[in-house]
């Protein structure tokens, strides 16, 4: 992926393209060390390397995370067994778009020709507590709701796994 990435910026570059949208499309990385969580360093060596180009100049649009496919790749939420599983306190705030309204914004920032670093967004923003209670409210249900362990407990399992580990599982 970083090479293919590398290649169209350095064509960009030739044909003097003036900006370059990354597909980043994720929660924000940019306060990650590298090899802290090694899914988002492909992101990070994009980053930098458009930052080393004098003609393109680089768009990366953090949208927090995709709702319709984290919730379950996670394991955050079980709906077999109408589970909710987190790390932490439950009130930490997550930030959270859907593929739509992560297009929308894509399409916003693309339309505005002066736009270029990194472009915030979040669709929503909720904690696991109040996820729970909006389950019960939409589907009439008091989801099972789990703490995992602490932050200080999960930041240790990334770090022993070299950030290879899934943080949530």
């Amino acid at each position: 992926m970083v090479e293919g990435q590398k290649i169209l910026i350095d064509i960009c570059e030739e044909l003097n393209v003036p900006r370059y949208l990354a597909s980043d499309y994720t929660a924000d990385y940019t306060k990650l060390d590298g090899g802290d969580i090694i899914l988002k360093d492909p992101m990070k060596d994009v980053r930098t390397y458009l930052s080393t180009r004098l003609k393109v100049k680089g768009i990366h649009v953090l949208v927090g995370l995709l709702m319709e496919v984290f919730w379950t790749y996670f394991g955050v939420w079980d709906p077999e067994h109408r589970k909710l599983r987190y790390w932490g306190t439950g009130n930490e705030v997550w930030d959270l778009t859907t593929y739509n309204t992560a297009a929308e914004y894509v399409a916003a920032v693309i339309l505005d020709a002066k736009a270029v670093g990194i472009k915030r967004f979040a669709g929503h923003q909720v904690t696991i507590n109040r996820m729970a209670e909006d389950i019960n409210v939409v589907l009439g249900v008091e989801p099972e709701v789990e703490c995992a362990g602490s932050v200080d407990e999960v930041q240790q399992r990334i770090s022993l796994e070299g950030g290879r580990q899934n943080p949530v599982a």
